[in-house]
């Protein structure tokens, strides 16, 4: 929300704490509809400071993060794959026995 001037913002803010301040269950104090919106209470505050302000990275949305996070584990899952692939194409090639193994017998014997 944003206001014409610092005197408008504090005035809502302690206005809405005001009329506010006791809304439960218990009290059944009614809220102005000025503070509601879709039949929800409104809750106000001062916002933080721009240093607080977290400004890296605000031009990607939630969606562009997803779709990017499925596209490094797919990336991940066909690696992995692909690497099992390579490990069972070898060993069956090989006859399932292991060229280390192989050089070792020949030099001992």
């Amino acid at each position: 929300m944003t206001f014409e001037d610092p005197n408008s913002a504090e005035n809502i803010i302690t206005e809405s704490k005001k009329n506010i301040r006791a809304v439960c269950g218990c009290c059944k104090k009614q809220v102005p509809e000025k503070f509601k919106f879709e039949n929800q209470v409104l809750s106000f505050r001062e916002p933080d400071h721009p240093i607080n302000i977290k400004w890296e990275n605000l031009e990607y949305t939630n969606c562009s993060r997803i779709k990017r996070n499925c596209l490094v584990w797919c990336i991940f899952v066909v690696l992995i794959v692909a690497s099992l692939v390579v490990m069972i194409v070898l060993n069956v090639l090989t006859d399932g026995t292991s060229v280390v193994s192989t050089c070792g017998e020949d030099t001992i014997s």
